[in-house]
């Protein structure tokens, strides 16, 4: 080569590193631009994936020990579950960038470390971690985080939004996420954990932590006798359509007990789980035995049913007391209000009838005794109605409510003295409470 051509040579190339920044070096500079994955930052050249100094952007600082991944910060620096490799870069995936001439598909980082995964450490022989065959979208859960290959663990434990439409794995959830189950959710607007973690939306919209639409509530009233437990009679069925009225397994009961001797609410329980049994569903009794404490107690959040045994041992006058004080307080009619049922047994003894009363779930100026003559079930197509047979004797202790309640849409006399066509006087009322 002539010494001409050397000057020449000496001199675009001084002129050529007097264009572009040195820091760009072979990593990050094509054909005078920062390669791809890379971002002009103050005259450097920078890789804004993985650079837990300049993480997403320039001048985006990562937390103390904390990597940039996939152009976020997750996972602590160095530690193979969080994908970083001894080199200080990210080995994930491929989508690493390593040293000019060094394969990006093994993820390797600068000084030769080891491939990482973001979750488990390693790779499979190909490359590549075994997929699940069975995993299926939404790919945000720790167990498939972002993609059905990624499993969050280790340092990174739990699956986050990461901004830009996709999920990635994090050491924890930013505020406004909250954890659940290994997943960060937002409470304010997630229809299966609205509020709090578990709480599913029917209407699949939550608005500011809270469900958008509610059920349809009910209030059954039944002045039926429960003292002799049968699998398969038709007060059973009756019984189990009401508590299993609630979509929620297992369905959440709260019992008012205050007034309702042991023995008798035993029974009644029996009933319960024969229905329950034979319909593979289950159910929880919680007892409430001060209706003072009702007011603290019976929320839509903890409960799906308020059952209101009978209470044959009040003293006189005092059903009619309780039935005012929740009246007063709304307590009972907010909860159907807001989707609950409402169950409210009676027998042809006690004061049942003037707590229906006074609490307005019923206007009742009487009850009357059943003495084992034949019931009606004559709303068959009602929730409470379905597979009721119809005659059958009413058991010893029944009896008809007097009501001046006329049936309508709302109101549905579901079982009473008479075949048809008139109404007949109710022995199994149905409120249905629109939200």
């Amino acid at each position: 080569m002539s010494a001409r051509v050397v000057k020449q040579t000496a001199f675009w190339s001084a002129l050529a590193a007097l264009a572009f920044p040195a820091a760009c070096g072979s990593s990050g500079v094509v054909g005078g631009d920062c390669s791809a994955s890379y971002v002009a930052c103050d005259g450097r050249c920078v890789d804004t994936v993985n650079d837990p100094n300049n993480c997403g952007g320039c001048a985006q600082p990562c937390k103390a020990g904390v990597a940039c991944h996939h152009a976020i910060c997750t996972g602590t620096r160095g530690d193979g579950s969080s994908g970083a490799s001894s080199g200080g870069e990210s080995g994930e995936g491929g989508a690493s960038a390593g040293a000019s001439g060094n394969d990006g598909a093994s993820g390797a980082g600068m000084n030769g470390g080891e491939a990482g995964d973001d979750t488990d450490g390693g790779k499979a022989g190909d490359g590549k971690p075994d997929a699940d065959p069975a995993c299926a979208p939404p790919y945000k859960r720790a167990e498939a985080c972002g993609n059905c290959l990624t499993k969050c663990g280790g340092a990174a434990p739990t699956c986050s939004p990461d901004g830009m439409g996709n999920y990635a794995c994090v050491l924890s959830c930013d505020a406004p996420l909250e954890q659940c189950s290994g997943q960060c959710v937002d409470f304010n607007i997630d229809p299966e954990n609205c509020g709090r973690c578990g709480n599913v939306c029917p209407s699949n919209i939550c608005q500011g932590g809270k469900c958008v639409g509610a059920n349809v509530g009910h209030v059954v009233l039944a002045c039926i006798d429960y003292q002799q437990p049968a699998k398969t009679s038709a007060q059973t069925t009756l019984l189990g359509n009401a508590v299993l009225l609630p979509s929620h397994n297992p369905v959440r009961i709260l019992g008012y007990t205050e007034y309702a001797p042991a023995a008798e609410r035993a029974r009644v329980d029996q009933n319960i789980a024969y229905a329950a049994a034979g319909r593979g569903r289950g159910y929880s009794v919680t007892a409430l035995d001060l209706y003072t404490s009702a007011t603290a107690t019976l929320n839509i959040d903890d409960y799906d049913v308020f059952l209101i045994y009978d209470q044959t041992a009040a003293p006189k006058g005092q059903l009619a007391r309780v039935g005012g004080a929740w009246q007063k307080s709304s307590v009972v009619a907010s909860f159907a209000a807001a989707g609950g049922t409402v169950i409210v047994l009676s027998g042809d003894t006690g004061e049942m009838g003037a707590f229906l009363s006074s609490s307005e779930l019923l206007p009742v100026t009487a009850q009357t005794a059943l003495g084992g003559i034949k019931l009606y079930n004559r709303a068959p197509a009602d929730a409470l109605g379905i597979n009721v047979i119809s005659p059958f004797l009413a058991p010893s202790d029944s009896c008809t409510f007097t009501t001046s309640q006329a049936p309508d849409a709302a109101d549905i006399f579901v079982v009473s003295d008479a075949a048809g066509p008139a109404a007949g006087s109710p022995v199994v009322v149905h409120r249905v409470i629109e939200p």
